[in-house]
């Protein structure tokens, strides 16, 4: 009886074990080359993150996506504490190296009263792409986010 147990636990265990490995070893479908990318347009609103923009604007130029078919659009809310001008300093200078970035001035589109709701809003009137993204400027999004 107590040799039926352990030979059914062992043959489960081995059965388990042989499903893992299976799995593990299956590779993931080939993205079909003949098919184009689609263009993908990010858009970030930020309010007062001038110590994080950089960091998400260069995670966002890292992506391993081609560089022609997508652009960074961030939409500054009102931020008091130097985000858009450290943003667009940065945009500047990723738009020289190619990258497609551009920095929006939230309050002089919808004025004072703003929310990220609205700046989300105005960028996304900004974009001609297929796909449209969002983060926020606190994020540092993986080099295959956009993929």
């Amino acid at each position: 009886m107590i040799e039926a147990a352990i030979a059914a636990f062992t043959a489960a265990y081995v059965a388990g074990l042989l499903w893992f490995l299976l799995g593990a070893t299956r590779r993931s479908p080939s993205i079909d080359a003949t098919v184009p990318s689609p263009s993908v347009a990010v858009v970030i609103a930020a309010r007062d993150e001038a110590t994080r923009i950089e960091s998400c604007l260069r995670a966002l130029a890292e992506q391993t996506y081609p560089r022609d078919l997508y652009q960074v659009i961030l939409v500054d809310d009102g931020s008091t504490d130097g985000t858009q001008e450290r943003a667009r300093v940065l945009a500047a200078s990723l738009s020289a190296e190619g990258h497609r970035m551009s920095v929006l001035d939230g309050p002089a589109a919808y004025g004072s009263g703003g929310s990220k709701k609205a700046a989300l809003s105005l960028g996304i009137s900004h974009c001609d792409d297929a796909i449209v993204l969002t983060t926020d400027a606190d994020c540092d999004v993986p080099p295959g986010w956009i993929r």
